[in-house]
């Protein structure tokens, strides 16, 4: 049956419009890069602004981008790390049996030195707790980071075993794992160097 009154003819608009709204887009808002930035600012909770004048001061104060005193505190991180390496061959050298002193220094300098690169590769020092550090802060593609990391833990639990448990008496133990550690902390300190070197850290 056909339509051919002015009522039938206007309900079919109507039913044809109101069919056409579903596919009807709303028009975008469009911002341009300076209004979508101060929005941003707009919507920042007070943690956040204080965090970001935070960053602002510093750029300030240091006269130089955040990006590069992060470097800069990454290359001294590395360099605590050969300070403690030497300290623990100093102390191995010594007359005096300092084997527990020294594994404490080795392990801390493998502390050090994965902990600035860690830092390096996830731009924060999120993973500064010595379990979490072994366990999650060793960079995805750090050189056999399955190695480093059991290393890292490895010299942790001999160094809590140097700093707080009295026996044994014989100190052929503690000598002997001193000697063992040394060769393993002075190549881990060297591989965090040239790993956050490949990075292109120009302070390492």
């Amino acid at each position: 049956m056909g339509c051919e009154t002015e009522a039938c003819g206007n309900l079919i608009y109507i039913w044809v419009e109101f069919l056409s709204l579903g596919s009807r887009k709303a028009d975008a808002l469009t911002l341009t890069n300076t209004e979508e930035r101060l929005q941003r600012i707009t919507k920042l909770p007070r943690k956040t602004v204080l965090l970001m004048r935070e960053g602002v001061s510093l750029e300030t104060d240091l006269s130089r981008p955040i990006l590069d005193s992060m470097a800069q505190s990454v290359a001294d991180r590395l360099d605590l790390a050969d300070e403690f390496v030497s300290m623990g061959q100093a102390l191995m050298r010594s007359r005096t049996d300092l084997s527990r002193a020294a594994i404490a220094r080795f392990y801390y300098a493998m502390y050090h030195a994965m902990r600035a690169a860690s830092y390096q590769h996830f731009e924060g020092d999120d993973n500064q707790a010595h379990s979490d550090l072994s366990s999650k802060g060793v960079p995805p593609d750090y050189p056999s980071f399955r190695i480093a990391a059991n290393e890292l833990k490895n010299a942790r639990i001999l160094r809590n075993e140097a700093d707080y448990e009295q026996y044994p008496f014989n100190r052929s133990y503690f000598k002997s794992q001193a000697k063992n550690l040394k060769p393993i902390a002075i190549a881990f300190v060297q591989t965090a160097r040239s790993y956050v070197t490949s990075k292109g850290n120009l302070y390492s």
